[in-house]
């Protein structure tokens, strides 16, 4: 049981820019370099610190034969320990850092009891110790980093618990920047500009411009480290999940707010490391969390009132583990009843139950794991003991109850066992799969949510040197599993797998390389059809309401896939991933869409990280056998190859849209609207706009709509049932009053601007008549005596053309600059475009001042109208006639437009 001989470690050099590498210094199957450094301008002087790694999983082993300093002058051909002046052994890492300024000056941090800070001016032929304060690498294991000023050999950065730095050499320090988040392990100095410093820290990334005295994170890069994932049954639903030194966090899977989910949608549960954060199945008001080493804690999310609850209360800094009562892993695992808030349960070694929110705790189980003291020792070594917990072992990893029989119980230990209770704790049994790896973690145990004989597992035994993922299946309470991990990349620790609650049989994996999917209960696999990042997934879990997953990457923060009813749908059809047997296009069935409403809140905040909200609408998916190129004339349009009509229950038109057409997987998100007013088809279109845009048609009352999707000479047909915001309660006839007034001003809307693309229509050829039959001002001049009166007639009609059109539209505005309208009274089409737009708030029947704008605009649009359609039968018919007779172009009537007040 200790780290696996590993024929790759040591230290390698490529000269062809990392096509390939050779191993030029390994000292034995036990020993694995720390830190590797060059000197500045003499590629072949070499320096590599060697250490014996840490035995899983009990404890750090410093002093192996290897661990020391070794110096190569030949690129690594040949290697000397350096043994002169060093501290005496054991010893454990050691890193280093070259001066830039002074190429000779070596400098290394020790992991010894005599060791810390050595300096060697002379390019590491004598040495000489300069401090043994352990400030400047506080924990050595973890964290040993020094960095040195590329201006100034005697200007030191110590990456430890804070970043401390020296001006004169390591003899003093300071720390000067206690408000940062601690636990430093990457440093990099711009060798152009000492003052430009980056950091890496468990906290993230930072840069500072002035030598380290100030610092700005990198806030928007999503970097957390995921430990687990749980979600609440609230709607929209609250995600909590427990992150690596970052504290134990809830946040709402959507904010209903213009500009996303960002940081002040989440709220810190409980600080610390090694989270684990649940809320009640019942109520997710009541969240359990806890903070490493089993340090649980109750919060009320109403009263916002927070209490430890731990069961027991001596821990690893009081003691070695294996005279404690009971031990905690460092992510203690919480499960929380179905039924009742306050019942809870913690994972130690024992698994302890709480009826009354954690006030009083009963041990409802023996041991659960192998309880070997041999394994038990306090974390360290033989130079230094650490302390955290993080190694504490013989410790139950996970808990599952089962919800399809509440007494089912699940436990999960990280050395190995799986127990079951089926009585709530009264008596457990032994349910271990046969031929497991020894002494591997099971991670994460998956009760079915369909048969509460029915579990999945995962072992992970990466920390034995064994990256092969494990995954087990038992459909008998665990008197027999199968081993279900077959076609899952062999490099790649799995660490969660789960069952959909909506198909059965369909199982998601997360392993080292990120997400696996089966429709065959395990028998199959497939890497996850919807593109995702090369990542460790520590933990994820199904939402049987909305039919999505919530994805906990270690490392890349916390993922939602919206709806992946499609997945579902292609699992029954033994088509994952792949093609649809015998269907060019294939529309899955549209999961029921609410009428969310947006806030305005938070303004523009720049430079935090922002995640997408869920979109906000009916989700339209398809499949497609091939992919569908544009026409010449949906470029020109602007339109998506897929036609999409919706209607309403009765078959009258709503809208019709157009979606993308590429090979495989196509979304289309449909607004819940009616199709928009016509636009103004001159001029340059007005950029789009978050507060304000006046092609957006009328929102749609609730109810069932139908949806037509064509593509590929075929059409195929589902159905939506829309409802209304689940936060409103009003009378439902007022969305359906609201829905009719906007239609009529979005009518309204369309009438004005069809009537002013008529009229740009007879503007632009009644201008440009004259040099279309040649009688411009450099035209033939007998041409201009033959078409005079037709011409004078144009000119008299084109000027009252423009009269009309110029009493409703102000050319003048730069429609295309943003708030230009600000110069200019607003024109009539801009108020007619706003008509749809006076029907009042969500949930409430237009106001009567918004009637009586609209009946006033109706009535002023109506008095146009009236105007253009005397127009159009008189002087532009009259006009037609006698140019039809000239043999001049005439000009394009049409019908007469009204005001229509239904769709």
């Amino acid at each position: 049981n200790v780290w696996k001989p590993n024929a790759t470690r040591g230290v390698f050099r490529t000269t062809d820019g990392g096509a390939t590498w050779k191993k030029i210094l390994f000292v034995d199957d036990q020993t694995g370099a720390s830190d590797l450094v060059m000197q500045p301008g003499n590629p072949s002087v070499l320096f590599a610190g060697m250490w014996q790694f840490r035995r899983f999983p009990w404890e750090f082993v410093g002093g192996g034969p290897g661990s020391g300093m070794y110096k190569s002058s030949d690129a690594g051909t040949t290697w000397r320990k350096l043994e002169r002046d060093m501290p005496e052994g054991p010893l454990g890492r050691i890193a280093l850092a070259i001066a830039p300024s002074n190429p000779d000056h070596v400098y290394a941090l020790i992991h010894a009891k005599k060791g810390i800070l050595y300096e060697s001016k002379d390019l590491g032929e004598k040495w000489e110790r300069v401090t043994e304060s352990r400030t400047i690498n506080v924990r050595p294991w973890y964290f040993s980093v020094i960095a040195v000023s590329p201006a100034d050999e005697n200007k030191l950065y110590f990456g430890s618990f804070q970043l401390v730095t020296s001006i004169d050499g390591g003899k003093t320090f300071q720390t000067n920047n206690r408000k940062i988040h601690p636990d430093y392990h990457a440093l990099w100095i711009d060798p152009k500009d000492p003052d430009r410093i980056i950091q890496g820290n468990d906290g993230g990334a930072l840069v500072s411009t002035d030598g380290g005295k100030t610092w700005r994170a990198f806030e928007n890069l999503p970097l957390g480290q995921f430990y687990q994932v749980a979600v609440g049954s609230d709607t929209p639903y609250t995600i909590c999940g427990g992150l690596q030194d970052n504290n134990g966090w809830c946040g709402t899977s959507n904010s209903l707010a213009r500009g996303g989910i960002g940081d002040s949608d989440w709220f810190v549960v409980v600080g610390g490391d090694g989270e684990w954060v649940v809320p009640a199945p019942s109520d997710p008001n009541i969240i359990y969390a806890d903070s490493q080493n089993g340090n649980i804690s109750r919060f009320d999310r109403k009263t916002k009132l927070s209490r430890n609850i731990r069961p027991y209360l001596s821990g690893v800094g009081e003691m070695v583990p294996s005279e404690l009562k009971y031990r905690f892993n460092w992510t203690s695992p919480i499960a929380v009843s179905a039924s009742n808030p306050e019942e809870a349960y913690l994972g130690g070694n024992v698994v302890f139950k709480t009826a009354d929110g954690g006030l009083h705790w009963s041990v409802i189980s023996p041991d659960l794991t192998r309880n070997d003291k041999a394994k038990q020792k306090a974390s360290g070594g033989p130079v230094h003991l650490d302390l955290s917990g993080a190694e504490t072992y013989d410790t139950l990893l996970s808990l599952a109850i089962s919800t399809v029989d509440p007494k089912v119980m699940w436990a999960g230990s990280d050395d190995g066992m799986v127990h079951l209770t089926r009585d709530g704790g009264a008596t457990w049994t032994n349910a271990s799969p046969k031929g497991a790896p020894d002494w591997a973690r099971v991670y994460q145990i998956d009760a079915s949510p369909f048969e509460a004989g029915t579990a999945h597992l995962v072992y992970d035994a990466h920390m034995l040197g064994n990256r092969r993922p494990y995954v087990y299946r038992t459909t008998d309470f665990g008197k027999t599993w199968s081993a279900i991990a077959r076609g899952l990349p062999e490099d790649g620790t799995a660490y969660v797998v789960r069952e959909d609650p909506n198909r059965k049989g369909l199982l998601v994996v997360g392993t080292d390389n990120g997400l696996h999917v089966s429709g065959d209960a395990g028998a199959s696999w497939k890497k996850f059809p919807v593109e995702f990042p090369t990542v460790p997934v520590w933990d994820l879990k199904f939402v049987k309401a909305t039919r999505d997953l919530v994805v906990a990457s270690h490392g890349r923060g916390m993922y939602v896939f919206d709806d992946i009813g499609p997945i579902e749908e292609m699992a029954g059809m033994g088509a994952i991933g792949g093609a649809i047997p015998g269907k060019s296009l294939h529309l899955f069935a549209v999961a029921p869409a609410a009428q969310w409403q947006i806030w305005n809140r938070g303004g523009f905040g720049i430079g935090a990280w922002t995640a997408p909200n869920p979109p906000n609408g009916a989700v339209i998916d398809y499949w497609l056998k091939s992919e569908i190129k544009q026409t010449e004339e949906q470029k020109k349009l602007k339109r998506d190859p897929v036609k999409i009509v919706i209607t309403d229950a009765a078959g009258h038109p709503v809208t019709t849209e157009w979606g993308p057409a590429k090979e495989g997987m196509n979304r289309f998100v449909w607004n819940l609207r009616y199709e928009g007013p016509m636009k103004i088809a001159f001029g340059k279109e007005a950029p789009p706009s978050d507060f304000f845009d006046p092609n957006r048609g009328p929102e749609v009352s609730p109810g069932v709509y139908k949806i037509a999707v064509a593509a590929a000479g075929e059409t195929r047909t589902s159905e939506v049932v829309v409802s209304a915001d689940p936060r409103w309660k009003g009378d439902p006839t007022v969305l359906v009053e609201r829905s009719k007034a906007a239609i009529e001003g979005r009518n309204a809307g369309t009438a004005v601007n069809e009537m002013l693309n008529q009229l740009d229509v007879w503007e632009t050829s009644l201008t440009a008549l004259p040099k279309l039959v040649g009688a411009g001002d450099d035209g033939d001049a007998a041409k201009a005596a033959k078409y005079d009166a037709v011409l004078k007639a144009a000119k008299e009609l084109n000027r009252k053309v423009k009269e009309l059109k110029d009493r409703m539209y102000t050319r003048d505005v730069q429609r295309d600059t943003p708030s230009d309208g600000l110069h200019f009274h607003t024109d009539f089409q801009g108020k007619a475009s706003r008509l749809g737009f006076l029907t009042g708030a969500y949930g409430e029947a237009p106001r009567e001042v918004a009637k009586e704008q609209l009946a006033a605009i109706r009535k002023e649009a109506e008095g146009y109208i009236a105007q253009f359609n005397a127009l159009r039968t008189g002087e532009v018919a009259a006009f037609n006639k006698m140019a039809a007779e000239q043999g001049v172009p005439t000009l394009f009537v049409g019908d007469a437009a009204e005001i229509a007040a239904t769709p």
